[in-house]
């Protein structure tokens, strides 16, 4: 009786090697797919350009309009604190006024309502100018010499000027805002009252247009006078 057969295992077969694959036989991309995946690039970096580009518009535009309102907001603060102080001695004499002798009266027009004119009666021919003295004590001797606030015509626009006496010298005067379209005062002896209009301009350097964009606003302050008429 023969016992079961060993069989020897079989050998693994060998790996087969890897044909190499001709130089010849490479493919590269052809001129035309090279120029058409071109285009489709291009036409995905202009449609993202196009999207993103309306929102840095509106983010440079609320960036001048945020810087234009900082730069208002400060000089009416100082305009507040200051014309508060004003009003009539105990004589009733007035110690503010819009036409100060020694600066050229100008006036200048400011279209409040919106309607594309400035043609109403409280929007032409309003003075540019205000001055006033500031009481510091209870005697009609402790008022301040004059303060006024004035604007100049400078490169096509307007710089307020705010002059402490009445010598118009270098040292006297500080500019307090540049690029400003119109400053104007309207005054409400009944009322005590002084009103501030301001309009401020910015060209927006990103303004796709040959004139720029300019981008306006308007501001107005009502201030009550403290030192009332003593005769009304």
């Amino acid at each position: 009786m023969t016992g079961p057969s060993i069989t020897s295992p079989r050998p693994a077969p060998l790996l087969r090697r890897r044909r190499r694959v001709s130089r010849g036989t490479r493919r590269g991309m052809t001129l035309i797919e090279v120029v058409i995946a071109t285009a489709v690039l291009a036409i995905l970096v202009l449609a993202t350009f196009a999207a993103a580009w309306p929102l840095t518009r509106a983010t440079n535009t609320a960036t001048l309009a945020l810087d234009m309102d900082r730069e208002a907001r400060d000089f009416f603060a100082l305009v507040r604190r200051e014309v508060r102080q004003t009003g009539w001695n105990s004589t009733g004499a007035a110690q503010w006024t819009t036409a100060p002798t020694f600066l050229t009266g100008s006036t200048g027009s400011v279209d409040r309502d919106g309607d594309g004119s400035a043609t109403a009666a409280n929007e032409a021919n309003l003075p540019r100018q205000l001055t006033f003295r500031m009481r510091t004590g209870p005697l009609d001797a402790d008022w301040t010499p004059n303060t006024t606030y004035y604007s100049v015509a400078s490169d096509g626009r307007r710089d307020v000027l705010r002059l402490r006496g009445d010598a118009v010298t270098a040292a006297n005067q500080t500019t307090m805002l540049r690029n400003v379209r119109e400053l104007v005062f309207r005054t409400d002896a009944t009322a005590s009252t002084v009103e501030v209009i301001l309009v401020l301009e910015r060209n927006d350097p990103h303004a796709t247009t040959a004139d720029g964009r300019v981008i306006r606003r308007l501001y107005e302050e009502r201030v009550n006078m403290q030192n009332i008429n003593p005769n009304d």
